[in-house]
């Protein structure tokens, strides 16, 4: 509704409108609800991909290697998100030959496996690396089978999503 096409200033704007609908922004606030988001915009005339990110890390694969662009250490909404924090945008030229993937927390911080320990954000990176080759189904697949192997028997431990795309 506001025309605002820029990834950093969608984030600033939301987190201020989270902090003030919840009255997170107040010393007295009752609650404390946030979220993790990046937001990404892509240019079709300059095949430019920008990305801003809330604590929500951009990874993406060129010539075979698995590269990572790290969000801002700041969350949406949370009563100790600054309401002014002014995010960061990343753009990666040609990006129309790349593909990207975007994961909450809670693939790489599933318990499982001996001694009941983190899967880790290695461990997820190597995934998206050894299974980049697949059409995005049989990532999928490959994502989820391996997620259960190391969860075995435990519950899962947070709510997760994981988004691969390529434009």
């Amino acid at each position: 509704d506001e025309k605002d096409h820029h990834p950093a200033s969608i984030l600033k704007k939301l987190n201020r409108f989270i902090k003030t609908s919840l009255r997170q922004d107040r010393p007295d606030c009752q609650s404390d609800a946030g979220l993790d988001a990046a937001v990404i915009r892509w240019d079709q005339e300059e095949k430019t991909l920008h990305y801003a990110g809330a604590r929500l890390p951009l990874y993406y694969i060129k010539d075979s290697a698995l590269h990572t662009i790290s969000p801002d250490r700041q969350s949406i909404g949370y009563s100790k998100s600054r309401a002014d924090y002014d995010f960061t945008v990343h753009t990666l030229p040609q990006a129309d030959t790349l593909m990207f993937y975007l994961a909450t927390d809670g693939f790489m911080d599933q318990l499982g496996g001996a001694g009941n320990r983190r899967l880790g954000s290695k461990a997820f990176m190597n995934l998206l690396l050894s299974n980049h080759g697949k059409p995005f189904d049989g990532q999928k697949e490959s994502l989820i089978k391996a997620l259960a192997r190391h969860r075995g028997l435990q519950a899962l431990t947070d709510d997760i999503t994981v988004i691969g795309f390529c434009v």
